[in-house]
């Protein structure tokens, strides 16, 4: 009973060795693959701090058209003030014309039909 326990044990003890040396392959290869995944993970992230390194430089060599147009556009901003504040002046001119030229015209025609009429009298 001894001899066949001892087999049995031995039995028991070889599954288990191939059961562990299975298992560790498996997380080998789960290993392997996440070593994959984290190298394609660096890769991509090297890959965009080059990108993003370009583009700052790109960036850096743009800055001084940027301020210059950025300049630009305050002195459109401030022409655009100007030219509105000439366009309020100038309509309240033109109101201020036309209300004296309206006032001339009716004097005129006062003017024009008193001495109508005043010369129709006088012959």
């Amino acid at each position: 009973m001894d001899e066949v326990s001892i087999f049995e044990q031995m039995n028991d003890l070889q599954q288990y060795a191939a059961q562990d040396h299975e298992f560790l392959a498996q997380q080998e290869q789960r290993i392997q693959q996440l070593e994959a995944e984290v190298h394609e993970l660096r890769s991509a992230l090297q890959t965009l701090l080059t990108a993003q390194k370009e583009d700052k430089e790109t960036f850096k060599k743009r800055l001084p058209e940027i301020e210059g147009l950025h300049g630009k556009v305050k002195e459109l901003v401030h022409i655009s003030a100007e030219s509105t504040r000439m366009v309020t002046t100038l309509e309240k001119r033109m109101d201020n014309v036309k209300k004296d030229a309206f006032s001339g015209v009716v004097i005129s025609v006062i003017a024009f039909s008193l001495l109508v009429i005043l010369s129709l009298f006088l012959r």
